[in-house]
């Protein structure tokens, strides 16, 4: 039985040998999303998994994440393409729709961030 909060917390090691299991249960790959700020509270929740054929895109991503997710689409899209408001992240390295995916991709969509101060001496 783990003992520390670092020995409970899946790897991404252990988050891809279950997302192969789910795939190859329904032929698919499994991507997790994770929403912040207000993309989180429309989609309804921080992170949200789905189902995406082989070979897919990240765009393809999108359109299960906003097929399961109503209304978030009036707020990610501009018409057939994302929002120039919307960053999106690969595995913690910035993406775009049309880059492909593998089982087991953990993908970031977030709006720009902005604030802070910077002290001058």
């Amino acid at each position: 039985r783990p003992r520390t909060v670092a020995e409970r917390v899946p790897t991404a090691t252990s988050r891809r040998r279950n997302a192969q299991l789910v795939r190859d249960a329904s032929g698919g790959m499994q991507i997790t999303w994770r929403l912040f700020a207000d993309l989180a509270e429309v989609a309804g929740g921080r992170e949200h998994a789905v189902s995406v054929d082989g070979d897919g895109t990240i765009d393809d991503a999108i359109a299960a994440l906003v097929a399961e997710c109503d209304g978030l689409d009036d707020r990610i899209l501009d018409g057939d393409s994302l929002a120039d408001d919307v960053n999106l992240m690969r595995n913690g390295t910035p993406a775009s729709p049309a880059d492909s995916i593998e089982d087991g991709d953990e993908l970031a969509m977030f709006p720009p961030v902005t604030g802070g101060s910077r002290d001058t001496v």
